[in-house]
C-alpha cells in the first residue's frame, strides 16, 4: 500500500507539470497581458532566465525548496539581489499553482527557501568630487541621466521612462 500510495502521489504531481522554459514563457506572456511595465517584464525575464540556465532540463514539478535555496545561495551579489530573485521566483511559482502547472496541494518551493538579511547593506553615496569626476568622464549619451539623477533627484526608473518631449529647456521644466 505504501508503494502504491507513493507512486500515485508521484504520478499526480507529474500530471500538473510543464518544462520550466515553457512555463516561464507562458508566465511572461500572461504578465504582458496584464499590462505590467516593459521594465518589469525585462527584469522578470532576466532573473527567470538565469534560473532556467541553472536548470535547463527541469520541469515545474521537479523544482524543490532545496533546488531554489541552492540557486539563491550560489548567486553572486548582495543579499538584496538574492531576495529580488527569490521574490520573482515566488511570484512565478504562485502563478504556476494558479494555472495548475504545479500541483495546487504542493507548497510553493520558494516559500521555505533560503532568505538573506540585507539590513547590513547601507546605501552608498558618492562625494561631490566623485560626482564631478563622473560628469567629466561620462559619455554624452548617458550624461543627461546622471544630471537628472544627481541634480534633480529623478529616480532611475523615472529616467528610463522619460520622454524627452516633456523636457522644456527654455522654460527650465
Amino acid at each position: 500500500h505504501e508503494a502504491i500510495n507513493h507512486a500515485l502521489k508521484f504520478l499526480r504531481s507529474q500530471r500538473n507539470t510543464m518544462p520550466l522554459v515553457d512555463a516561464v514563457k507562458a508566465f511572461l506572456k500572461a504578465k504582458e497581458g496584464q499590462g505590467v511595465s516593459a521594465r518589469y517584464i525585462d527584469d522578470l525575464r532576466l532573473r527567470l532566465q538565469r534560473f532556467i540556465n541553472a536548470h535547463p532540463e527541469a520541469s515545474t514539478s521537479g523544482i524543490t525548496t532545496a533546488t531554489v535555496s541552492a540557486f539563491l545561495r550560489g548567486l553572486d551579489g548582495h543579499a538584496t539581489t538574492k531576495m529580488n530573485f527569490r521574490r520573482d521566483l515566488h511570484t512565478f511559482f504562485e502563478w504556476c499553482a494558479s494555472e495548475e502547472i504545479i500541483d495546487q496541494d504542493r507548497i510553493n518551493p520558494v516559500t521555505r527557501a533560503a532568505t538573506f538579511d540585507s539590513k547590513d547593506e547601507g546605501i552608498e553615496t558618492i562625494t561631490p568630487k566623485q560626482f564631478e569626476s563622473l560628469l567629466i568622464n561620462a559619455d554624452n549619451i548617458i550624461l543627461p541621466a546622471f544630471i537628472l539623477g544627481g541634480f534633480c533627484g529623478v529616480r532611475q526608473a523615472e529616467i528610463a521612462r522619460l520622454d524627452w518631449s516633456k523636457i522644456d529647456l527654455a522654460e527650465k521644466t
